[in-house]
């Protein structure tokens, strides 16, 4: 298998990798919805999550 890199200027140089946080810096709730009903759940993504099939 082979990397498939898109032609640009400078494609023979590495990308930068650069030092950034991961993940949302957010407050409140946002609502989560499925068959079963809905739910609100803490907006940063760490809400509780419910197993399918219950």
């Amino acid at each position: 298998m082979t990397t498939r890199r898109p032609a640009a200027a400078g494609a023979d140089q590495a990308p930068k990798v650069l030092d950034m946080p991961v993940g949302l810096h957010t407050t409140g709730t946002r609502r989560e919805t499925d068959s079963t009903g809905s739910v609100d759940v803490p907006a940063d993504g760490t809400g509780v999550r419910r197993p399918s099939g219950l």
